[in-house]
């Protein structure tokens, strides 16, 4: 059986009390008793009322002061205990409560990615080949954007990046109204992400990012070279929103050299933005 020794601890205000009273009740002893143990005690008995009572309050302010400092310790004591239960007691509360938030930032998230959903879902679109809906929308978009920029560019060496800020603006007044909700969305999706660190983690931002098709990349990606994409473009290049879009979808090579090279990722073109 194992024995109890919390009562026995070095640390214990009630074990001290006890040992240093019993070692007042000795020396008192000590100094009353005579040479046969009796004959001093008895000396106390008959001695003065006056100096009888000296002798005992001497005696009991002693006890009494042993055990107003163990009142005290112990008093000591359990308010340590009880600050120390309230610390685990608020931790513990900070950890439901981080989780609780993280668990609603989550359940944010998804409903982000449901919405998004639904915004590609409900794009439509008609060109020279016909209706378009969904993401079948930005195979057209993307066409009309290449056709306002003067098709292949096979015999331009470079452009500027005003040429296509001014190329992308024409397109935009033609197809405002169709992608307007669709980038504003986008931004702020990024932008909940980016303002909620403590609770985003790289797989939020990396899911965010497998939504996206290759034919939404180069839309955005001219979208973020343009005026009305310009605050976008702080997330493009936070989030390396531009590691999985193929460089070949870029309308002339020089035009990745007008995005920052974070965008990119580990998909850099050898002529990305230092």
């Amino acid at each position: 059986m194992k024995k109890d020794t919390k009562f026995l601890r070095r640390g214990n205000p009630i074990a001290w009390g006890l040992a240093l009273s019993a070692g007042i009740v000795a020396l008192f002893l000590a100094i009353r008793c005579g040479t046969d143990g009796v004959s001093g005690f008895q000396e106390f008995l008959n001695s003065p009322p006056n100096a009888m009572g000296d002798t005992l309050a001497g005696f009991a302010g002693s006890l009494a002061f042993i055990w107003i400092v163990v009142t005290v310790w112990l008093q000591s004591s359990e308010l340590a205990e009880q600050r120390e239960q309230l610390r685990l007691q608020t931790t513990e509360f900070e950890k439901t409560n981080d989780a609780l938030a993280a668990q609603r930032f989550d359940q944010a998230f998804f409903g982000l990615l449901s919405a998004y959903s639904e915004i590609v879902g409900g794009l439509k679109m008609d060109d020279s080949q016909g209706k378009k809906t969904g993401r079948d929308c930005f195979i057209g978009f993307n066409l009309a954007l290449r056709k306002q920029s003067g098709g292949e560019f096979k015999t331009i060496l470079e452009r500027t990046h005003g040429q296509i800020s001014e190329t992308y603006d024409t397109f935009w007044q033609k197809h405002q109204t169709q992608l307007g909700h669709y980038f504003r969305f986008l931004y702020n999706a990024f932008r909940f992400i980016s303002e909620n660190p403590e609770f985003a983690k790289p797989h939020h931002a990396r899911l965010l990012r497998s939504q996206l098709s290759d034919q939404e990349l180069q839309l955005l990606f001219y979208n973020c070279l343009s005026k009305y994409g310009q605050k976008f473009q702080t997330y493009a290049e936070k989030f390396a929103l531009f590691d999985n879009l193929p460089r070949e979808l870029l309308f002339h090579a020089s035009d990745a050299d007008f995005m920052p090279r974070g965008a990119w990722g580990e998909n850099l073109p050898i002529k990305a933005t230092p």
